[in-house]
Order: structure tokens, then sequence, then C-alpha cells
């Protein structure tokens, strides 16, 4: 049996994973609010003293970077180390991938019904994709083609500078930077960015908030209420910070797909994407991904697709057991 996590900045889920068919399932599914535990340990000895069952191998995909078998964690106060877990828990195989990577690793898993496609692309060709993750954080991460299946590239350029590409994003990077100094493109792309555009658009008076606004916000500001309000169009200052969120997040698909050749597709995970389809489809995103200056048809041919299972990383992490085991 396979021990798959997923442990992000706000919550792990964590389930059994097994193989029948061809295609995983999975049973004693829990999910942990990441804040409430000390560290990821105490939330598995919660997870194994509520289900017995023997674990082979245990695979957790972790919003950080793993180096030989370590991370600390990005948006938590956590450090795991895949040696320690496996003697600790008498696992027979244990693995911690970059969560991105697990959602990489993943992605052959899925069937067409659990993407939406936002641009067909050539569809033709088998090579190199990448995948971008907006949520808590940003993730991103590339998926090599080896001739048979796609391996994942780690990548924490989501930390990267952000490159803005107007005089508005230029004047939110001098905005940003007086408060967080250093501006990547997880400042601006993820649930945290979508706050930190909302702050910019309403304090440098682009727009002015609207009573529901001001109500919803009266104890910080709220990403989701944004999105909610945007998709609902029912305010104008969510409105124009969620178009310029998609947007940025198109941007920055397409300049890692460029980075890397992407012509097998870009895919776009994460929590985000999947709740603001409607926002997804309304052509802004394409408009970023493709606004490459002479390579606008080259980005035309890659195929762009949001991966609407959240279980895509729980997947990854299974397969990457499975491999683990043999």
């Amino acid at each position: 049996m396979i021990l798959a996590g997923d442990i992000g900045g706000t919550k792990v889920n964590l389930c059994c994973m097994q193989r029948v068919d061809g295609r995983f399932e999975e049973t004693c599914n829990a999910t942990y609010q990441s804040g409430q535990y000390e560290n990821f340990e105490a939330v598995l000895q919660d997870w194994l003293d509520t289900n017995e069952v023997k674990v082979d191998a245990a695979v957790f995909g972790v919003a950080g970077p793993v180096v030989q078998g370590r991370v600390e964690t990005t948006n938590l106060p956590w450090v795991l180390d895949a040696a320690a877990l496996k003697e600790r828990f008498s696992f027979r195989a244990c693995d911690l991938l970059n969560d991105l990577v697990a959602t990489a690793y993943g992605v052959p898993e899925l069937q067409p019904d659990e993407m939406e496609v936002l641009q067909e692309g050539h569809g033709g060709f088998e090579g190199t994709a990448v995948l971008t993750a907006a949520g808590t954080g940003l993730g991103e991460a590339g998926l090599y083609w080896n001739g048979e299946s796609h391996l994942p590239i780690p990548s924490e350029g989501a930390h990267c500078e952000f490159g803005p590409r107007n005089e508005v994003e230029d004047e939110m990077v001098r905005y940003l930077r007086k408060v967080h100094g250093h501006v990547s493109y997880e400042r601006i792309i993820s649930g945290m960015g979508i706050a930190n555009i909302y702050a910019f658009l309403r304090d440098t008076g682009r727009y002015a908030e609207s009573g529901a606004e001001k109500e919803h916000m009266a104890g910080g500001i709220e990403p989701a209420v944004i999105s909610e309000l945007a998709l609902a169009e029912s305010a104008e200052l969510s409105v124009a910070a969620m178009r310029m969120f998609v947007e940025i997040y198109g941007a920055e698909t397409g300049n890692l797909a460029l980075r890397i050749m992407a012509y097998g597709g870009a895919y776009v995970g994460g929590g985000i994407a999947p709740k603001i389809m409607p926002l997804m489809r309304n052509g802004l995103f394409l408009k970023g991904f493709k606004d490459k200056g002479r390579f606008v048809s080259l980005m035309e041919s890659i195929p762009v697709r949001v991966i609407l299972n959240d279980k895509t990383a729980l997947l990854g992490a299974a397969r990457r057991g499975e491999a683990l085991l043999r």
C-alpha cells in the first residue's frame, strides 16, 4: 500500500493509493489544517492512529524546495526529512517531492475529462511540457519527455523577480517593493498576490472600494471574496484585480513555456484556476500567454490545459511510490 500526501501551506491531504485496472484508487482520505500542528510528524501520527493499514511506501508532495530528501516548507515552520520519516514510521520506502514535482508526476495519470482546454495548439507533438499552479503560493515545474513518458523537472522559478510588462505593472512593482523588498512572481500570482493587486489598485486611486468590498474587507483583504465578487461582476475593483491577476498568470505560464520550448503543452494546476474558470476562459489568460513579441505564432502552437482534478499531486506521489517499490 502507498501512502500519498500533499502538504501545502494551508492544509495537508493524506490517503492510501493502490492501482486497480490501470488507475489509482484512493482510500483512507483525510484532510488536516496545517496551522493546527507543530510539525508534519504529528499530522502523520494522527493519520496512522486513525487508519490501521500497513504502509509500504510513503511519498509526500511538499510546498518547498526539496534538497537531498529534506525540505523546509516555504509557508509553514516545518522541516521534513525523508530518511527520518522512514525510520520513525518503519516505511519500506519514503520520498519527499516538491509539490509541483508531485503534480507533474500526476499529469500522465489524468483523463481528458479531468482537464479543460484553453488552447488546442498543434495537438500533434510529444515533447517537454510545463506546469504552473497558483494557490496559497505559486509553484512551477517542467515535464521532460524522455521518448516514453514525462518526468518532472523541479523549479523554484516562482521566486524569481517579477518582470513588469507595462507602466501599470512598473508602478505595482514599486508599490510592492516598499512592502516586501524583493517582488517575486509568487507575490502576484497566488492568493496573497490577489490581495496585493487589489491593495495596489485601491491604494493608488485607480479604483474605489464599493460598499460591499469595504464590508467584506473590514477585517483584512480576502482573496476568495475578491474572486467571488469578480465572478459576480458586482464590484469594479475586484473585477479589475482579477483581470490583472489572470493576465499576469498567463504571461508567466507563457514565460516558462518559452524558456524550455514546451511543445508538449502548458498545464495550469493549483487551487485557484478551477474556481475561476469563467475568468480563465475570457481570453485574458491566453492574451498574457501568447504576447511574446516575435514568438506569438510559436505560443499559439502550444496546447494549454487547466487541471480540474484537485488530487493530481496525490496521484503523482502514488506514481512515485509505485516506482520506489519496483
